[in-house]
């Protein structure tokens, strides 16, 4: 069962607290804070992923890392990711773009959270919290595009390329 936080009662003098005071408003509320609802995936996979989709598609890797669960108490998601990505192809303009879903919709619309440009070629991170989500278990994916066809992105995935052995982590824990 996952810890439920209970505002903490205002004491004042002369009071007696008993032990149902103290686990109700100290143990139960510390547990909350150390076992909120979390979800990390690390990979570690056979091979890199790519994409040339200029709509906001899955990333997807061989167990799909990049789509997690998360089974909330009715609070705010903090979502994070990080990770080696590449973008090189054939046109002027070299562009890809991070996003994030969360049960069906895309957090950051329009062209999502992230944009980096050509010549790039290393770490991408971010955090992104969620407005407040209803109590259940969400669906959090990780989402990319490029802005050409033409222009491949590449996520490294800890695939034994050679100086680019890289393992991205994509994670989401209540706050």
């Amino acid at each position: 069962m996952t810890a439920t936080w209970t505002t903490p009662a205002t004491w004042s003098n002369s009071v007696l607290v008993d032990a149902t005071d103290l686990n109700t408003n100290v143990r139960d509320n510390m547990d909350y804070l150390f076992t909120r609802p979390r979800t990390v995936s690390n990979s570690d996979a056979a091979a890199n992923v790519t994409t040339t989709s200029t709509s906001f598609t899955d990333v997807d890797g061989a167990g799909s890392e990049f789509t997690i669960s998360v089974a909330t108490n009715g609070g705010r998601l903090m979502i994070g990711f990080v990770g080696a990505l590449v973008v090189a192809g054939g046109v002027t303009t070299y562009r890809g773009y991070l996003d994030v879903d969360v049960d069906g919709a895309r957090l950051g619309g329009d062209d999502g959270l992230v944009l980096f440009y050509y010549p790039y070629s290393g770490n991408v991170s971010f955090v992104v919290v969620t407005g407040v989500l209803s109590v259940a278990t969400h669906t959090v994916k990780l989402q990319w595009k490029t802005n050409n066809v033409a222009n491949t992105l590449t996520c490294y995935m800890g695939a034994g390329t050679a100086s680019a052995n890289m393992h991205p982590q994509f994670w989401a824990i209540e706050v």
